[in-house]
């Protein structure tokens, strides 16, 4: 693969890390929570790379907004208590 290749790559993902950003942060945290809580039901690992980037990103730029990491805490936690358990079979 080459270096321009993986900077693109890169790139899109930075981009809609800042897209998701915008869009959790902009809303109430109770909405936020909500929406973060149903991807830790449906995408549990997408979930945990998201969160991941949102919090790098408010760390970057210095956003505190502590109930909106909470919130996205409380939804990591989700996602992994939901990854960790085996599915039964039937």
């Amino acid at each position: 693969m080459s270096s321009d290749n993986v900077k693109d790559q890169e790139q899109k993902a930075l981009d809609e890390a800042t897209t998701l950003a915008t869009r959790l942060l902009g809303t109430s945290v109770d909405d936020a929570s909500t929406t973060l809580i149903n991807q830790a039901e449906s995408r549990p690992a997408c979930l945990l790379v998201d969160v991941a980037m949102v919090l790098t990103i408010m760390n970057k730029e210095g956003i505190e907004k502590k109930s909106h990491r909470q919130a996205m805490a409380r939804a990591a936690r989700a996602a992994i208590k939901n990854l960790v358990e085996v599915p039964s079979d039937g």
